[in-house]
């Protein structure tokens, strides 16, 4: 094992270019520890979506799953062969009830997402499908030890457990769920899989070999299965050996000693293995679109330690480099998309953009002062305005304007608002 990595590893620089080109951006079947190689272009509705929401002391494990079904709304026809990210991934060891507030007015998924991930000291990483967010040495543990390439084409799934499930529980889920289209709105519940605890024969179908941890509710849409799965096991420090098939996982333990997250020994199938037991994490090839960030994201890269390899084809700049410089470039990318207004990149030409805005009592005048902003326009108060200006605002709106937004805002303060063409000016009713 050990020689065959050094030998793919070593020409994998040189060649990833060339199949990429050839076969559509697919990674070689011999590539080793490689993520999709679409998962930068598979995301980008969350650099295209524009969120307007403001909220103040809400749990991170809250926030995070509301901004992604906002980019997913868009119309699909337009993203290529890959679903929107509707799923989030989170590293089980971080607080997932940190927190947060933060105001956002016409501003990208991506960016807010990075925002709110930064500003807890975590870390991002896209992949078709699904977001993870953890600890930055996890993510890129966690996606370098990915084998996408012997995925299944077509084999997504979208699934749901209830709190109180065991890890061994959710991967009986996703080895067992049903295959989904693209399009499918069919999400399949464990309850529908996984027998109750009462129900002989259980321990037949639930995997015996991971550790009894309990889980709070979640699920996964439209997510390729063995990508679910290693993201499953990721959660342990544990990873899949190339060439395992998934239907071995439920197999009882005898394998390899591996060891968990918990410190627990854990006998695990022989296709499962520790990180610690891998090879050292190396570069791998990712694909980013050719835009305007492409020049930000070789300067970003341009000191990179190890140097990155950077090249072009069919319009798409492929990055050969580390996780945590892919992380960078992601980052850089997901910024440079913002110089422009995301309003501008909203639906068709002559389409008024509109957002949804979710608020819980946050001062009316603040609020507007951001509608104005993402609109371009200068703010002015009346100073007759400015007590009910401060008046705490509650508000859950859908797909209006900039303009409606703060005319719905105006009103629950009691407020006037006149929506020129370069100016916004509040009075008092």
């Amino acid at each position: 094992m050990k020689k065959e990595f050094d030998r793919n590893s070593t020409g994998f620089a040189q060649t990833a270019f060339f199949l990429l080109a050839v076969w559509g951006s697919v990674a070689p079947a011999s590539a080793v520890g490689q993520p999709p190689p679409n998962s930068v272009l598979a995301c980008e509705t969350l650099v295209q979506t524009g969120i307007t929401l403001s909220v103040t002391q809400q749990p991170l494990g809250e926030l995070l799953p509301q901004l992604l079904p906002q980019a997913s709304r868009e119309n699909v026809s337009n993203r290529g062969p890959w679903p929107p990210i509707r799923s989030l991934w989170l590293d089980r060891q971080i607080d997932p009830g940190v927190h947060v507030s933060l105001t956002a007015a016409a501003t990208p998924a991506a960016k807010v997402i990075l925002e709110v991930a930064e500003m807890n000291d975590l870390a991002v990483f896209p992949l078709p499908g699904v977001l993870i967010v953890g600890r930055p040495d996890w993510v890129d543990s966690a996606v370098s030890h990915l084998t996408s390439n012997e995925s299944s084409p077509g084999d997504l799934i979208s699934v749901r457990w209830p709190t109180g499930s065991t890890a061994a529980e959710v991967l009986a889920l996703l080895l067992a769920a049903p295959a989904r289209s693209k399009g499918s709105q069919v999400v399949t519940d464990l309850a529908s899989i996984v027998p109750t605890t009462a129900d002989a024969g259980r321990s037949d179908q639930v995997p015996s070999w991971l550790p009894h941890d309990i889980w709070t509710a979640g699920s996964l849409v439209a997510v390729d299965r063995r990508l679910a799965v290693e993201l499953l096991l990721a959660q342990f420090r544990n990873a899949l050996r190339r060439g395992t098939r998934l239907e071995t996982l439920t197999a009882r333990g005898g394998g390899v000693d591996s060891s968990d997250a918990l410190g627990e020994a854990v006998s695990a199938p022989e296709g499962v293995l520790a990180w610690s037991a891998l090879p050292t994490e190396r570069p791998f090839t990712l694909a980013y679109p050719s835009g305007d960030g492409a020049l930000a994201i070789r300067s970003a890269l341009s000191k990179s330690h190890p140097r990155a390899s950077i090249g072009m084809v069919k319009n798409q700049l492929l990055v050969n480099t580390t996780a945590e410089n892919h992380r960078l470039a992601i980052a850089t990318h997901w910024r440079a998309a913002t110089g422009e207004p995301a309003a501008a990149r909203q639906g068709n030409v002559g389409t008024v953009p509109v957002f949804d805005l979710q608020l819980v009592d946050k001062p009316a005048v603040e609020v507007l002062r951001q509608l104005a902003q993402a609109a371009g326009k200068s703010f002015q108060v009346d100073e007759a305005a400015e007590s009910a200006g401060n008046t705490p605002v509650t508000l859950d709106a859908k797909k209006k304007t900039l303009q409606q937004l703060a005319q719905l805002v105006a009103e629950k303060a009691g407020l006037e608002v006149q929506w020129g063409d370069t100016d916004v000016i509040v009075r008092a009713r």
